[in-house]
């Protein structure tokens, strides 16, 4: 896959073909129920929460829960034969979420989600508000545009607490980061690297490979902030007094494999953060339209 990918087919037209699509989903949401991919929850020392891991139950969603050895007993009493134990304990994110692409190719998945655990809800934007509603149609609306599309390597719901200015804009935006709730391709030989910001990490190196990705606005989720929550990594990442400095390190590998991208500031309580510099502008390829949104596209004229 290079970059400079067209769409020739639909004479430029792929984009608004994809969010005439979107938007033709939501409009019918409770209709969208098809899903396809495997869905991995990455989780650590929190089998006593069960965030989205019940929202998807109500939803009787399958799911996987992708955990440590040294957890894997505290959460089989909980989630019995949907846990999936990793050959290693304190390795990470990057390694959990790596342990899951490696697992959904093995498993001839092509594409597989990845959830962070504490995620809180799916919603969808209505009436100017951002609705929770069941995650089977939200999810769905995700795999059926990813389906339309031929070079998409990641799609992402963005944080419901982020989405409000796009109520009158695109319900999709194209080539920008994907994070916590992913749909990723299982193939792609991009891996996510350890001690970094690993999914702006991640979203940069498929986007420099010259694939597609998707953020949703339309749909999203909610999120728990990850230091309000105990367990996960939040001991190692934001304890023991050193979290804004591991936070800092951490930036500056990510800055120090993408100059060009972004650099190190600070919030305004002295948190580190990731400041665009170019950030993902000059990722113009296009969305490659498969046969079935050309042919949506037509139908729809």
């Amino acid at each position: 896959m290079g970059s400079g990918v067209t769409d020739h087919a639909l004479g430029g037209l792929t984009r608004e073909a994809v969010w005439r699509f979107v938007d033709d989903r939501v409009a019918d949401l409770e209709a969208q129920t098809s899903l396809t991919w495997p869905i991995y929850i990455l989780s650590k020392a929190r089998s006593h929460y069960r965030l989205v891991a019940h929202l998807l139950d109500e939803a009787r969603v399958p799911y996987r829960v992708v955990v440590e050895p040294q957890d894997a007993d505290a959460y089989r009493a909980k989630f019995g034969d949907r846990v999936l134990v990793m050959d290693a304990d304190d390795q990470g994110v990057a390694y959990a979420r790596n342990f899951a692409k490696r697992h959904a190719a093995e498993s001839g998945a092509s594409y597989h989600w990845q959830f962070d655990d504490n995620l809180r809800s799916f919603r969808v934007r209505r009436g100017g508000k951002s609705v929770p509603v069941n995650p089977r149609h939200v999810l769905s609306v995700v795999e059926q545009t990813v389906g339309m599309l031929t070079n998409v390597a990641g799609a992402g719901l963005a944080n419901s607490a982020f989405v409000f200015s796009y109520d009158d804009r695109e319900p999709v935006v194209f080539n920008t980061q994907v994070y916590c709730a992913m749909l990723l391709r299982s193939d792609v030989e991009a891996w996510f690297t350890p001690d970094t910001g690993e999914d702006t990490d991640y979203s940069l190196q498929i986007l420099s490979a010259g694939y597609v990705t998707l953020s949703f606005k339309r749909v999203c989720m909610e999120k728990t902030p990850t230091e309000q929550m105990s367990g996960g990594n939040t001991e190692i990442e934001y304890q023991a007094g050193n979290g804004h400095e591991r936070r800092r390190w951490r930036f500056q590998n990510t800055v120090d494999r993408w100059p060009a991208h972004f650099k190190v500031g600070v919030h305004k309580d002295g948190r580190p953060r990731l400041v665009p510099t170019g950030g993902y502008r000059k990722f113009t390829q296009h969305p490659t339209p498969a046969p079935a949104l050309i042919d949506y596209w037509k139908a729809s004229a």
